[in-house]
């Protein structure tokens, strides 16, 4: 994923910000915040089989609001 865009993933210390400005976020989940977890923890067959992760449209909401430019949105297109 690092090569595909995520280079900032590293900088994302879970605060949660993504999860509340997206606009796709459903009620029960942390998106995009639960899928920055596991691209930080390596898991990306996980990424690739969960359907919340398809949910991102690019509207850049994440990126524009993230406090450490973790840009969550390029992850997602990672």
């Amino acid at each position: 994923m690092l090569g595909y865009g995520a280079e900032t993933l590293r900088r994302c210390y879970q605060c949660g910000t993504c999860s509340v400005v997206c606009p796709r976020t459903p009620l029960e989940e942390a998106f995009p915040r639960k899928e920055m977890v596991w691209a930080q923890w390596g898991l990306e067959d996980k990424l690739l089989t969960d359907a919340d992760a398809w949910l991102c449209y690019q509207c850049n909401d994440c990126i524009t609001h993230c406090p450490v430019d973790a840009r969550p949105g390029d992850v997602m297109a990672a």
